[in-house]
């Protein structure tokens, strides 16, 4: 039985991230489709080339639909760009900032794991919507897996359950009961769900 509180975690992955290097790897093609101010879909088709993905006119896409784009095969709906850019707009660089991340450090191979230099981004997140961390029980070692549930400020259920799968975890996100999608990550008994894979499909698309 154990438990990290986020203090921790910052401190702990601070270091990794001033340290770790970039994962290679080109930008998805993404069609995402996100909701219009009146509330209907409004189509978006995109290229990418290199390091910049644009949309069909030669804009570049904006940072939700490029992350929601790397995630489309993780999450359960279509309203992650949606819920992405319906943050409140004092904490827009801090979600700047975990994007950015994601984009640019995300493994090929786990392409929805949290990269170890985007945990101090999501606590910076967090800490500006009032969706930090207040309590919980994480375990593991007991089963081949491990588990963790935990509360935010917001009284949200954060729920991370993974299985090993010789040496892969494959682990299941739920907020408040419901599964919102599925990830994998290297590992053995590692649940945090602002550290490990969850958290990259809880605060892309930010909770509801």
């Amino acid at each position: 039985m154990s438990f990290r509180t986020p203090a921790l975690v910052v401190l702990a992955f601070a270091s990794v991230a001033a340290s770790a290097t970039p994962a290679c790897g080109g930008k998805a093609v993404i069609d995402d489709v996100p909701l219009g101010s009146g509330g209907s879909a409004s189509s978006s088709s995109s290229t990418s080339s290199g390091t910049t993905t644009t949309t069909s006119s030669g804009a570049p896409l904006s940072l939700c639909l490029q992350a929601c784009g790397l995630l489309a095969g993780c999450l359960v709906g279509d309203s992650c760009a949606a819920r992405c850019n319906a943050i409140e707009p004092g904490c827009k660089p801090e979600q700047d900032a975990l994007l950015e991340c994601v984009i640019e450090h995300l493994v090929p191979n786990y392409p929805c794991n949290l990269p170890d230099e985007c945990v101090v981004p999501v606590h910076g997140l967090v800490g500006c919507t009032d969706n930090a961390q207040t309590g919980g029980t994480c375990s593991s070692g007991t089963i081949p897996g491990c588990s963790c549930s935990v509360y935010d400020q917001q009284n949200n259920l954060l729920d991370m359950s993974c299985e090993d799968d010789g040496g892969v975890l494959d682990c299941t996100c739920r907020q408040n009961d419901e599964v919102i999608g599925t990830c994998s990550q290297p590992g053995f008994s590692e649940c945090d769900p602002y550290a490990d894979c969850c958290a990259t499909l809880f605060f892309v698309p930010g909770l509801q």
